[in-house]
């Protein structure tokens, strides 16, 4: 679900190279060998899952828009929470064992310290975007067999959708100037390892909750210098700002533990610096 965004698109190719026989949606951006599904008409979307007959559901549909969340709650919540309903629902009445992957978010976490790496349990809500996401979450527990992936990604954009990385670098090559808070920490991960993750947790049939993500954190500032000096752009285009929270309404610290995953599967994760060389 969700196959014209950024992961869900990613992960649409990867997995039907690597011997999947997937079908992917859409609802609004049509793309070629999509099928269109709207996850807000519970009648239309049995019809299609009937249809279909999946094994695996991968859940990415999400508004992520923090700023649009905040002016919008019922959008946000028809989005994040209403899709994920509606998604339960009907699997819960076509009573089959299909695995749902429902893909989550970092910014549910809010930790004071910058040092500190929020565990599963550890949930603080921030803004809309960060309470329709984990409501959305709570719809999803409804149904038994799932599993939610928190994380947080970046790398370059195969289609459309940009990536932050995308933003960061497309406007540096441009010799266009950007802002980029010093004090807001998290540890993301590349779309690259993030596919593979989830191709492990399918092949293992893996159920739960758990974060996914890089195992160091780095302020967003120090992530745009990274990818500057990388790629030899102009780092004097990169301004560092401080986020006031009340102002912007985007939690401080959404660094995840991710050592829960890290025992199911066994992946190394190199640091951020070395997933932006590959």
């Amino acid at each position: 679900m969700g196959a014209s965004g950024l992961l869900g698109s990613e992960l649409y190719y990867y997995l039907n190279k690597h011997n999947f026989k997937c079908y992917g949606s859409y609802f609004k951006t049509k793309k070629k060998k999509l099928i269109r599904i709207n996850l807000l008409n519970y009648k239309k979307l049995y019809i299609e899952l009937k249809k279909l007959n999946p094994n695996v559901i991968i859940n990415c549909v999400s508004l992520t828009n923090v700023d649009e969340c905040e002016r919008n709650y019922n959008k946000s919540k028809n989005y994040n929470i209403d899709t994920s309903k509606n998604l339960v629902k009907v699997l819960n009445k076509l009573n089959k064992k299909v695995h749902l992957i429902h893909i989550s978010t970092d910014q549910i976490y809010n930790k004071k310290s910058v040092n500190k790496y929020s565990k599963e349990s550890e949930v603080k809500i921030s803004n809309n975007y960060s309470k329709t996401k984990f409501l959305g979450e709570l719809a999803i527990k409804k149904y038994e067999h799932n599993t939610i992936l928190r994380t947080n990604f970046f790398g370059k954009s195969k289609f459309s959708r940009m990536s932050f990385s995308d933003y960061i670098f497309n406007n540096l090559r441009k010799n266009k100037k950007i802002s980029l808070p010093k004090n807001i920490f998290f540890n993301p991960l590349s779309i690259s390892l993030l596919v593979k993750f989830i191709k492990k947790i399918i092949q293992k049939k893996i159920i739960g909750t758990y974060n996914i993500c890089s195992d160091k954190n780095l302020s967003k500032y120090e992530f745009g210098l990274i990818i500057a000096k990388k790629f030899n752009l102009n780092i004097d285009n990169i301004n560092g700002f401080v986020s006031n929270y009340k102002l912007h309404r985007r939690p401080l610290n959404t660094s995840m533990d991710n050592k829960k995953i890290k025992k199911i599967i066994k992946i190394r994760i190199p640091s951020i610096k070395n997933q932006l060389k590959s």
